[in-house]
């Protein structure tokens, strides 16, 4: 699993003056080291006779602060009337985008933002924060567009190569995306978290010993992450090597006993090595905690049904495919119930949805062929 991303947009004051000897309202309240800038700007705000340069520096400190203090709806109040009082201030444009964009209105951010671009088009942080837009959007190109840009004016910033590789998985573009991780990596060779993303990219590009690789760089950094330890257990399976792979399936659970994931994983390997006790009793808990994954109740069908609990196959079957109807492990597993049942035309019409939904394991698609051809033979008799 990709390590969500979390960007801090920093909204410099551009505030082109020197500081008095002597204490005033406004240093108070423009001081980076303030405890309480919200309250000290607030005072010179509320001061009738500040002239209008101090009123925009303090409403735009304050307007920052509430960001940080994660209130966009008071920080977006502040901003707007920057905007209405110096509308060619590319700055308050931006803090607008980024307040509405938190605040959770797209449109109104995106209509600043393009204007804080039209005004400075050389700032980095509005380009990725519209890449941020766009990415929230699913509109993957314009984001990548944006974060090339953003990239561009500032390459040293770690985060925009990261967003940019993010934009790129998306559009399934893994080993592009892998390209702008290193990119990110040579920036900060210690964070754990663009090793974790590139081995999953890497992984999701089949490049497994690639995807090894970087997850034990991950876990040699941060090692008693629990993610970490499931992927790379992910890879291990992967690549045959069973054993290893349940180590760190368990210290995964161990170090979060919550991770259905990592459960409904680790069963799926015990089901490769036959071992149906293991797996039950891995999908049980699985779907204790999470009750809504159509795998989890698809795999636990299969294992049903090789224990010989085919009434439990099917009730388990048709639980996936309730949560999930494009979920062709799960028509297979209720058309071999069926099947065993004696309920062949039923049969027959769930294995042909299981190739019809054209994501039936490899593995599996011969033998469906094979149903469907001795059903139709059958049935015709």
């Amino acid at each position: 699993m990709r390590v969500p991303l979390f960007v801090g947009l920093i909204f410099a004051i551009q505030a082109g003056f020197s500081f008095p000897a002597h204490a005033d309202p406004l240093s108070d309240c423009l001081n980076p080291d303030a405890e309480d800038p919200v309250t000290l700007c607030s005072a010179v705000i509320d001061d009738v006779s500040a002239s209008d340069d101090a009123l925009i520096k303090a409403l735009l400190r304050r307007a920052n602060s509430y960001l940080d203090q994660d209130d966009p709806e008071s920080a977006l109040a502040d901003f707007e009337v920057v905007t209405q009082k110096s509308p060619l201030l590319a700055e308050a444009w931006r803090g607008k985008a980024k307040a509405a964009f938190d605040n959770g209105d797209s449109d109104v951010a995106m209509d600043a933002v393009n204007r804080a671009i039209s005004l400075d088009d050389k700032d980095a942080v509005a380009h990725e924060l519209r890449g941020d837009i766009e990415f929230d959007s699913e509109n993957y190109a314009d984001a990548i567009a944006d974060y090339e840009k953003a990239g561009a004016i500032n390459p040293g910033r770690a985060d925009i190569w990261r967003s940019l590789a993010d934009a790129h998985s998306e559009l399934g573009e893994y080993l592009k995306s892998t390209d702008f991780y290193t990119v990110a990596i040579n920036l900060e060779p210690d964070n754990a978290d663009l090793y974790n993303n590139r081995g999953f990219d890497f992984l999701n590009a089949k490049e497994y010993e690639k995807a090894r690789s970087d997850f034990e760089k991950a876990l040699s950094i941060s090692p008693d992450d629990p993610l970490f330890h499931r992927n790379l257990a992910d890879v291990l399976a992967d690549l045959k090597r069973g054993d290893e792979a349940l180590t760190h399936y368990a210290r995964a659970i161990e170090l979060d006993p919550g991770d259905s994931s990592a459960l409904t994983n680790r069963a799926y390997l015990y089901m490769t090595q036959k071992n149906w006790t293991a797996a039950r009793s891995d999908l049980d808990k699985a779907l204790e905690i999470d009750e809504s994954d159509p795998i989890s109740w698809s795999n636990r069908s299969e294992v049903r049904f090789e224990t010989g609990d085919i009434d439990g196959a099917l009730e388990d079957a048709d639980q996936a495919l309730g949560i999930d109807d494009n979920e062709s492990d799960a028509w297979f597993n209720k058309a071999q119930a069926l099947e065993a049942k004696g309920n062949l035309a039923d049969a027959l019409s769930a294995y042909r949805s299981a190739i019809e939904k054209d994501n039936l394991p490899e593995a599996r698609i011969p033998l469906a062929n094979e149903k469907i051809t001795a059903l139709e033979a059958k049935l015709k008799g």
